[in-house]
């Protein structure tokens, strides 16, 4: 499967106060992190709050 890296983001959830972080790679090239994202009217923090 192809990936558009441009269009791909990430976003950990965790509840810990220092989760890991990890750093994801396409093609060479980073993704990049969220902390928040809207999906369909659903709005979606790292901490679920």
């Amino acid at each position: 499967m192809n990936f558009n890296s441009d269009k791909c983001e990430s976003l950990s959830i965790s509840r810990k106060k220092h989760p890991v972080e990890n750093d994801y790679v396409i093609d060479g090239i980073p993704i990049v992190k969220k902390d928040s994202q809207n999906d369909f009217g659903v709005f979606t923090t790292s901490t679920l709050k």
